[in-house]
């Protein structure tokens, strides 16, 4: 799964002109804040995808507690709804979309009334 999301993220950063554009069009986002949404979003993205590493490397060694030995093994937990904003399309939608994802959930995806059309490139 993270092989998937960073090739999902090379492949978005490809993408920044066009998605910037869309926030701009549909939202009335001005550049700056665009820009700024689009690089938080792959920031985020990549400090999830390094959580879930540091996450398996702690997960895969057995470690005492209270006398007993055990391991730690993190699992899906089912089918997550992952809705966002008008106002933070890109970003607040990423937040829960990457993350459950990652983690192996099915996700059911509904985007924002207004901001969907950034959806497109990526």
């Amino acid at each position: 799964r993270i092989l998937h999301v960073e090739a999902f993220l090379r492949r978005m950063r490809e993408q920044r002109d066009a998605v910037v554009k869309l926030l701009m069009w549909e939202i009335g986002k001005n550049l700056k804040d665009s820009q700024k949404e689009f690089d938080r979003t792959c920031d985020y993205i990549t400090d999830t995808i390094n959580a879930l590493k540091e996450l398996d490397r702690r997960s895969s060694r057995f470690e005492l507690e209270q006398d007993t030995l055990g391991q730690i093994r993190r699992v899906p937990m089912g089918v997550a709804l992952c809705m966002g904003p008008y106002n933070y399309p890109l970003n607040e939608t990423f937040t829960t979309l990457i993350p459950a994802l990652i983690m192996g959930n099915t996700v059911v995806f509904k985007p924002a009334k207004l901001g969907v059309l950034l959806i497109r490139p990526l």
